[in-house]
C-alpha cells in the first residue's frame, strides 16, 4: 500500500468518525430535548390538575356559605401553588405549539390573579372580623357598607372568577395532554 493510500484512508476514517460523532450528538440532543419536553408537560399537567382540584374543592365549600357570613369567610391559600410553572416557564419554548405556551402562561397568570384576590379578600375578612369585635357587635353604617361590598366581592369570586378559572384549567389540561402524546 502506498503512502498516499494510507493518508487517504486515514482522512476518510477521520471524516467518517467526525460525521458519525456529529450525527450521534444531534440524535442525543433530540432525545434529550424530547425527554425535557415530556418532563415539562407531565409536570405542568400534574400541577394544573392539582390547582383545578384545589379550586373546585374550595369552591364547593364556598358555595355552601350562608349569605350573612360571606363577608367573614377566609379561604386559606398559604402555599406556593405555582412552583412547577415558575420553574419551567422559561423553558416553555420546547413545546411544539407556541399557542399552547401562550395559553399556559395566560391561564397561570389568571389563576395567580384569582389566588391573589382570594388572599386579599381573606385578609379583609379577617380584619373585618377583628373590627367587629372591637366595636362589640354594634354594626355601624360604615362597617355595614363594607360588609356589603365584601359580600359582592365574595360572590364575584365564587360565582364568576373561580368557575372561569376552572374551565380554563380544564381546557389547558386537555391541551397539555394532547401535546404530551
Amino acid at each position: 500500500m502506498s503512502y498516499k493510500n494510507l493518508i487517504a484512508q486515514a482522512l476518510i476514517s477521520i471524516f467518517v468518525f467526525v460525521v458519525g460523532h456529529y450525527i450521534k450528538q444531534i440524535i442525543d440532543n433530540k432525545k434529550a430535548s424530547s425527554r425535557k419536553r415530556k418532563a415539562i408537560l407531565s409536570s405542568l399537567i400534574a400541577e394544573t390538575e392539582c390547582l383545578l382540584h384545589l379550586i373546585q374543592t374550595r369552591l364547593e365549600a364556598a358555595k355552601k356559605v350562608k349569605n350573612d357570613v360571606k363577608a367573614f369567610v377566609t379561604i386559606p391559600i398559604t402555599g406556593d401553588y405555582f412552583r412547577i410553572f415558575d420553574s419551567v416557564a422559561a423553558d416553555l419554548s420546547v413545546l411544539n405549539s407556541n399557542k399552547l405556551a401562550i395559553k399556559a402562561i395566560q391561564t397561570y397568570m389568571e389563576t395567580k390573579g384569582l389566588f391573589d384576590d382570594v388572599k386579599w379578600f381573606s385578609t379583609n375578612a379577617f380584619e373585618l372580623k377583628r373590627g367587629l369585635v372591637l366595636v362589640n357587635g354594634n354594626v355601624t353604617p360604615l362597617i355595614n357598607g363594607y360588609i356589603e361590598s365584601q359580600i359582592i366581592y365574595y360572590d364575584e369570586i365564587v360565582n364568576d372568577r373561580a368557575p372561569k378559572a376552572c374551565q380554563r384549567l380544564e381546557e389547558l389540561i386537555q391541551d397539555l395532554k394532547a401535546e404530551n402524546k
